[in-house]
């Protein structure tokens, strides 16, 4: 038990703040819902509840050594709540929250909660995290690794449950702290969709140059040692390796080895305009410009590669009844990474979970 002194709800967030006598503060988050908890809405078998409009905080951070006296609390969540109440937990059937922008565009799928009584689902208001190919190196930029945040405004919900659709608007708001204007926001979220896309186009070409080099290896350990065509198919896939060494490190020193292609550059770049809300600076303009031209143009060596080696390969491949090499296509490959995909990670997730604390972008608890 612990005596609890004092109860006040924030005028302005309306949370329910809790004192007590010598062990700290409760927050409760948002008593909005509450407040709507009706006879009408008790009776129903789903129902919308009103909360407070969704922020899209200015992310910081600090560094500091407090010793034993640190006070610890979490950041307030970035994105919007959504929040329904059932009169009774889901059994059976689909059951998913869908949010959808003015244009009638799906913006995000989320997992609804089943259980009977008021439920609280979050959105982030951030795409997935990038694709990207895998690689040695480590590659250290906080926001690199989450995916660009949508704009600002009002968007439809819907909760899918079962047969049923029931609908509602969330806003997402800006933050007061901050000074953007309209069209630098703009101009932000399009260059971070920009370098996102490249990314998803990068890690294609590198997932379509492994797949290749193995298949071009393993149809050469098919053949005798000394083989014309096997040794063909080797330098095949010797030379579509060194092209992947333009792409991603591959430096044997490992993650720490400070090895930049344009994969570590794309990935930089990203996460340096990801990680602001203003406009980027005319550097970063100008370096998305540069990376996709290398990007473009290693596109170019590889279909003039398939085109020059790969057909005349397959001829002979299919007289001596080999199967044929297939070029990974952008279908098979999509299908690939919605059931996983070969991409690497950018960190690992114990690490990825630090920085995101560190940059202030994930929930770190609410005072305790």
């Amino acid at each position: 038990m612990v005596g609890v002194r004092a109860l006040v709800v924030h005028p302005r967030e309306h949370d329910l703040v809790i004192g007590t006598h010598g062990r700290g503060v409760f927050i409760l988050d948002d008593v909005t819902p509450l407040r709507h908890l009706s006879e009408e809405v008790l009776d129903s078998d789903l129902a919308f509840l009103p909360t407070r409009p969704g922020r899209l905080r200015v992310p910081a951070a600090l560094q500091s050594f407090p010793g034993d006296d640190e006070f610890v609390g979490r950041n307030p969540s970035q994105g919007a709540s959504i929040v329904y109440y059932q009169k009774k937990r889901h059994l059976f059937g689909d059951l998913r929250i869908e949010v959808y922008d003015d244009a009638g565009d799906l913006v995000s799928t989320l997992p609804a909660s089943k259980r009977k009584g008021i439920n609280r689902v979050h959105w982030s208001a951030r795409r997935k995290p990038p694709k990207t190919p895998p690689a040695t190196s480590l590659v250290f930029q906080p926001f690199s690794f989450l995916g660009p945040l949508a704009p600002l405004g009002d968007y439809t919900v819907k909760l899918i449950k079962g047969k049923e659709t029931f609908e509602t608007r969330v806003t997402l708001g800006g933050d007061p702290r901050a000074t953007h204007s309209d069209e630098d926001r703009a101009l932000q979220r399009e260059k971070a969709q920009v370098l996102y896309d490249d990314l998803a186009d990068l890690t294609y070409l590198v997932d379509k140059a492994i797949d290749l080099r193995d298949q071009a290896r393993s149809r050469a350990g098919e053949l005798p040692e000394r083989d014309r065509l096997g040794r063909q198919l080797a330098s095949l896939g010797d030379d579509i390796e060194s092209m992947r060494g333009t792409l991603v490190s591959t430096s044997a020193a490992g993650r720490l080895s400070g090895e930049e292609q344009v994969r570590e550059r794309l990935v930089y770049l990203y996460g340096a305009i990801n990680g602001y809300a203003g406009k980027p600076s005319k550097s970063q303009l100008d370096r998305i410009g540069v990376l996709e031209g290398q990007l473009t143009a290693a596109n170019s060596r590889f279909a003039a590669l398939i085109d020059d080696r790969v057909e005349s390969l397959n001829g002979q491949l299919t007289r001596r009844s080999l199967d044929p090499l297939e070029p990974l296509a952008l279908d098979a490959w999509e299908e690939r990474q919605e059931k996983g995909g070969s991409a690497g990670p950018l960190l690992t997730p114990s690490l990825a979970k630090h920085l995101a604390r560190r940059a202030g972008v994930t929930p770190l608890g609410r005072l305790r």
